[in-house]
């Protein structure tokens, strides 16, 4: 009967020492999630960061190409104003 008993303590302190090692490699693991995870969220802030950065010079390129075609329609309006006023002129000055 001793010897069943000291056989059943001899496997439950095996099982308890199994215990705790799967234990300690539990907390290894998470530890080791727990540095993804803060990794994962920096990145992801970066990400956002870069995000604004784009879109910030998205929106100032949209201006640099939209420029061009202002000045385009302001010089078209400019020149065609100069021909009629100078058609206009030699025709006045034809008629007096």
């Amino acid at each position: 009967m001793d010897q069943k008993i000291n056989e059943r303590i001899a496997i439950l302190e095996a099982n308890k020492n199994n215990i705790y090692e799967q234990l300690k490699e539990l907390k290894n693991d998470i530890k080791d999630l727990q540095k993804v995870t803060n990794e994962a969220l920096r990145n992801v802030q970066k990400t956002e960061d870069l995000n604004q950065k784009i879109f910030s010079i998205n929106n100032r390129l949209d201006g640099i190409e939209q420029t061009p075609g202002k000045d385009y329609h302001y010089y078209k309006r400019l020149i065609l104003g100069a021909l009629i006023t100078g058609f206009m002129s030699a025709v006045i000055g034809i008629i007096l």
